[in-house]
């Protein structure tokens, strides 16, 4: 069935990029080009196409008139449908020659397509339709070209050359050379085509200003200026001007066959595929004429950079760009750098995101955005606007953190800082760990800026102190070695300890220590201090009485102790936070120590001073005792005496 083009196509539609050879017999392809199509009064064209697809293609044939017409350019037409394992054919309307292209709408399913140009008695040519990914920028040779004049009824040979863009621009030369010498015949042509755009040379040799005489073995060569995967298309025709049949000759590059190429629906090699050039300039992939993926040798080593077409490695070696990057010059802390991800330095590796900067030797990004990896041997894991700016340095996620110490670490978080050598910040927010090998766990606005200081985590707490601890909120460790746990108060009150080597906990609600639990695993032996200073004890407390922690020992007068404790004021009373009801019983301090002179000042007592006390009085009470037993004693015998002595003299009245 022929299908007429009543009107021209005007469409665009996909180039591949891949280079080939122009002729083949691998020729399906999801666009085919034919590129040379005519409705002449000398020539017509019938166009066949072929679907070996399962189900039904959709082709929107694109007809571009050459610029020797008098209409050149694109020409519009409707769609055709070809049925599953059916073919078609159908042929331009009017008067007209060009370029026809066959892009099916998916850009997925390959097809077939053949051309017969012939005169109305049937005398011509054919041309094959060619995968739009054959075509390429290499240069072109079309062999076997000829002009021969008309001798002893013998008809004249006439030779005519065309070139051919597609998608691209593109300035090309056209040479004639002696098929056997190698040498040029006549001048060069040269000429510049815009894309979709075809010019033909009517008798070549009469073009190039070629000498007469006959000529049978001819090459014509055509030459892309523009290169840069720009293609051209280069062809000719040899035409025996009696009957006008005619042979068509497509100009060849020197690419390999598309058995070896990679085409779309993929390929099976039988070996390990390989896709590449033999020099050392730089290999692109390009989607929608964007570069998506560069591979490149610097100082002769490989390099990868994917993505976005800004993103580059700056004449780096050993660099990895795996992806990400968008346009614009928005990113940074001042919204005024480029958004691509850039490898600044040698064996950089940046994985993914934008506005990536790897800076430092070695420094590795994995993604996010606006990062600055400056450090040598940094890494950022992810997150956004992280720097990692000293030697090992590494921010594993968060916002805006900065590891500018050496081999310092962020874990995560938003706004940390961990600036000194070897220092750590875990995570949270606004925290700073400056002093060399200092440590913040977590929490917010804490600060460890003593060496090897650690704050486990809370809020607005700060380990000044060398080897200081501090945990809770608004702690301030100043001492070194000192250890601060402060509790939560709903006031801003600093619990700061400025001694050295000191444990200070504020635990306003109480402190336990348990020691032992039961099998229900609740306290069985503990100690407690409530939140009236008192001590709860499950056991004893054993304070220290060993001679040999004593010195500076002397003798006690009981007695002296005894008169000192009898004038001693003895009250009850409760403490000030004790609940109403509570009543204790014993001395102040102040008469204490004015009495005794004994313990720390005048505020406490201590429970030793007070056992002592009561053991001196004990002690000088027993003297007492012992004293009235045997004033008592002898009495008791005196009065035994003086009793016999009684009854003897009354025993002795009596008988008289």
């Amino acid at each position: 069935m022929v299908w007429r083009v009543i009107t021209f196509c005007l469409a665009a539609f996909l180039v591949y990029s891949q280079s080939a050879v122009a002729q083949t017999t691998a020729g399906a392809s999801a666009t085919i080009v034919l590129p040379i199509v005519a409705q002449t009064p000398s020539f017509g064209s019938e166009v066949t196409v072929y679907n070996p697809n399962a189900g039904t293609i959709t082709i929107t044939p694109a007809f571009y008139d050459a610029q020797n017409t008098s209409s050149p350019g694109p020409k519009a037409c409707g769609s055709l449908s070809v049925a599953a394992n059916v073919s078609k054919q159908l042929s331009v309307a009017g008067a007209h020659f060009g370029l026809l292209v066959l892009p099916e709408v998916t850009g997925t399913r390959r097809f077939y397509g053949y051309a017969r140009t012939q005169t109305p008695q049937g005398v011509g040519f054919s041309t094959e339709g060619f995968p739009i990914e054959n075509f390429n920028d290499q240069i072109q040779d079309a062999t076997g070209l000829k002009r021969v004049a008309a001798t002893g009824g013998s008809p004249a040979l006439q030779t005519n050359c065309f070139a051919a863009t597609l998608a691209d621009a593109v300035d090309y030369e056209l040479r004639l050379f002696d098929g056997d010498t190698g040498t040029e015949l006549g001048t060069t042509l040269s000429g510049s085509l815009q894309p979709f755009q075809m010019l033909r040379y009517l008798d070549v040799f009469a073009a190039s200003a070629v000498g007469d005489g006959d000529l049978t073995n001819v090459r014509a060569q055509f030459t892309n200026l523009t290169g840069n995967e720009k293609k051209l298309i280069g062809f000719c025709t040899v035409q025996e001007n009696t009957t006008l049949s005619a042979a068509f000759v497509i100009a060849k590059s020197y690419g390999g066959t598309l058995s070896n190429a990679f085409v779309q629906g993929g390929d099976s090699f039988g070996t390990t595929a390989l896709l590449g050039t033999t020099d050392d300039q730089p290999l692109e992939f390009l989607v929608n004429g964007e570069r998506v993926a560069r591979f490149e040798l610097v100082s002769g080593v490989p390099n990868v950079i994917s993505g976005y077409s800004g993103n580059t490695g700056n004449g780096n070696a050993v660099v990895t760009v795996a992806g990400g990057g968008i346009p614009g010059m928005s990113c940074g802390a001042a919204h005024n750098v480029s958004c691509s991800n850039q490898a600044a330095a040698p064996m950089v590796t940046i994985g993914g995101g934008f506005g990536n900067v790897g800076g430092g030797t070695g420094a590795t990004i994995a993604g996010g955005y606006e990062h600055d990896a400056s450090g040598d041997a940094s890494t950022i894991g992810g997150g956004n606007a992280n720097v990692a700016g000293d030697l090992a340095a590494t921010v594993a996620g968060g916002s805006q953190n900065r590891a500018t110490g050496f081999v310092s670490t962020i874990g995560g978080g938003s706004d940390n800082v961990a600036s000194g050598s070897g220092t750590t910040v875990v995570g949270g927010a606004n925290n700073v760990a400056s002093g060399d090998e200092s440590v913040v766990a977590g929490g917010n606005t804490n600060s460890a800026t003593g060496f090897f200081a650690t704050v486990a985590g809370g809020g607005h707490n700060v380990a000044s102190g060398r080897f200081s601890f501090v945990a809770g909120r608004f702690g301030k460790a100043s001492g070194n070695g000192t250890f601060v746990w402060a509790d939560l108060q709903p006031n801003v009150n600093v619990f700061e300890v400025v001694e050295d080597n000191v444990f200070a906990a504020r635990a306003t609600g109480g402190v336990r220590f348990v020691t032992a639990v039961d099998e229900t695993g609740a306290a069985s032996k503990s100690v407690t201090f409530d939140t009236n200073g008192n001590v709860n004890a499950s056991g004893t407390f054993n304070g220290s009485s060993d001679r040999n922690a004593k010195e500076d020992i002397a003798e006690v007068d009981p007695s002296a102790v005894l008169a000192k404790l009898s004038v001693l004021p003895i009250s009850t009373w409760r403490y000030r936070t004790d609940a109403l009801g509570v009543t204790h019983m014993g001395p102040m301090a102040q008469d204490f120590r004015e009495a005794f002179g004994l313990g720390a000042d005048d505020k406490h007592i201590a429970t030793v001073d007070a056992d002592g006390v009561a053991l001196a009085a004990i002690k000088a009470l027993y003297r007492l005792i012992v004293e009235k037993d045997t004033q008592i004693e002898a009495q008791r015998q005196q009065i035994e005496g003086l009793q016999k002595r009684i009854g003897a003299i009354e025993q002795a009245a009596n008988h008289r």
